[in-house]
């Protein structure tokens, strides 16, 4: 059967011309802001330069634009020059923000009186995804201004949103429901800078030569669809396209997420607003121009 559509394809395409339509369009997502280090720490009278990188609608990093501020939320603790530059005023831990219009962003400035106090708790590992109802170590450690660690401190764990991702007194962390949520730490009054822990949906795309996995997920805000290193579609059909689906044979109600011009590998798309994570069951790569299912891959419930 799939022999004689692929043949009634090449005679369509001989008789008739075959004309592919227009690529999908990038997606549109929020333009956000990211400052960089995300936790730094500096003794009284010391300034330190921070940066800012600037992600537009299409989620890529573009040139800063004119009228970004940034400011100090606890100006008692440490300043903060137009460009970024913090200066400590005394010891304390407080945020410095970055403002565009009406996105804004923040990051941790640890102020210590000497080289001896704890001053940065690290997190491990930095990027962390669950499927669901999977657990996950987490470790952190502490060290002062020099780098050294500080041995024997006892840590408290924190989630943003227990809902989505819990996180026990040890720091081992459980996905509850499918979102990102932020997990940190803190020990002597000084809290880390958090790690994004993402509770992903995943499958494995089968069907007419289609192989490798798909997953959904959300970064920064960002709903996002990727494929893995070891994915495989069709390059015999022509005008293939990923879509999002709660019927694996079709494409009534989909959303269309991207065209298929690169056929194999790891690649990764944003889908626009208001989509959500649990929306739709199904990835599925379509013929847009003739239709059929070309592999599908069960996102689960």
């Amino acid at each position: 059967m799939r022999i004689l559509m692929l043949c009634m394809l090449v005679l369509s395409c001989f008789f008739v011309g075959c004309k592919k339509s227009p690529d999908t369009s990038v997606a549109v997502v929020m333009e956000r802001l990211e400052i960089t280090p995300a936790n730094v720490s500096l003794l009284i009278g010391e300034g330190k330069q921070m940066s800012v990188i600037f992600y537009n609608q299409v989620g890529q990093a573009a040139p800063v634009p004119a009228g970004t501020t940034w400011s100090s939320l606890n100006p008692t603790i440490f300043s903060v020059s137009s460009t970024g530059v913090v200066q400590g005023i005394s010891a304390g831990q407080g945020r410095v923000q970055v403002t565009y219009q009406n996105i804004s962003t923040t990051a941790l400035v640890n102020v210590l009186a000497n080289n001896q106090q704890l001053a940065i708790i690290r997190l491990s590992p930095q990027d962390v995804q669950l499927t669901l109802n999977q657990t996950a170590p987490m470790s952190a450690s502490g060290e002062n201004l020099s780098g050294a660690v500080i041995p024997g401190l006892i840590f408290t764990w924190q989630s943003s949103n227990d809902a989505l991702v819990s996180v026990n007194s040890s720091g081992v962390v459980t996905g509850k429901a499918y979102g990102t949520a932020q997990v940190s730490a803190s020990s002597m009054g000084l809290q880390s800078a958090p790690v994004m822990v993402q509770v992903v949906r995943t499958g494995s795309f089968s069907g007419s030569g289609s192989s490798g996995t798909a997953m959904i997920s959300i970064s920064n805000n960002i709903l996002r669809l990727t494929t893995s290193a070891n994915f495989v579609a069709s390059t015999g059909a022509p005008d293939l396209r990923m879509y999002l689906t709660n019927n694996p044979n079709s494409v009534v109600g989909a959303i269309e997420v991207a065209t298929l011009n690169q056929r194999n590998g790891a690649q990764s798309w944003n889908i626009s607003p208001p989509t959500t994570i649990t929306q739709f069951r199904y990835a599925l790569i379509w013929c847009k121009q003739f239709g059929g299912n070309y592999g599908a891959a069960d996102l689960g419930m």
